[in-house]
């Protein structure tokens, strides 16, 4: 069964307390001044294959690409010295896209070849503000496989619908299905 065959993770070393960005306990992963997103990925990945099989797609997922224009994913292939035979892609965009990479390394597992998946990030919030208090820096990589893995999905699911809801022409919510119970009109 296709599934996780090995895997790596990465966390900054240094730290900075809760308490200093305005509350909370424990502290927070930060990335140093000469890490983003691409270094923390690669940091994981080599973790992931150290001594593991070769790959043929490499998935890299991020919210905080350091570069606009240029493939970080080729940037994480290259300093992973990679065959230039391996495919790489990104997706960014969506907090969401790291679970959507795992999903697709899984599709690459079930066609019977070994995908390298990624995802790695530096998180940019408001000063004081929640995603800057409750999250932290890191990265995590997966080799998915067609090889006897960790099986780690029996099944899958993803709905979502967005609605603009127009009242004397401006808009006043946006809606998904789980936010339903929230945006039903009072009668």
């Amino acid at each position: 069964m296709a599934g996780i065959v090995r895997y790596g993770s990465y966390v900054p070393f240094h730290r900075v307390t809760r308490a200093a960005m305005g509350g909370g306990r424990g502290e927070r992963a930060v990335a140093s001044h000469d890490e983003d997103s691409v270094s923390l990925a690669v940091e994981a990945a080599r973790e992931a294959l150290r001594g593991g099989p070769e790959i043929a797609t490499l998935v890299f997922a991020t919210t905080s690409p350091p570069y606009a224009e240029k493939l970080d994913a080729a940037t994480v292939q290259a300093a992973l010295d990679l065959p230039e035979s391996v495919r790489s892609l990104e997706l960014t965009g969506s907090t969401r896209l790291g679970l959507g990479a795992l999903l697709l390394g899984a599709d690459i597992a079930t066609a019977g070849e070994r995908a390298l998946v990624c995802a790695g990030d530096v998180v940019v919030g408001a000063p004081g503000g929640a995603r800057e208090r409750e999250s932290g820096d890191g990265a995590v990589a997966f080799v998915m496989g067609p090889d006897d893995g960790l099986r780690w999905a029996s099944g899958r699911n993803d709905v979502g619908a967005l609605f603009l809801i127009l009242r004397n022409g401006r808009v006043e919510a946006r809606w998904n299905r789980a936010m339903e119970p929230l945006f039903k009109e009072k009668r």
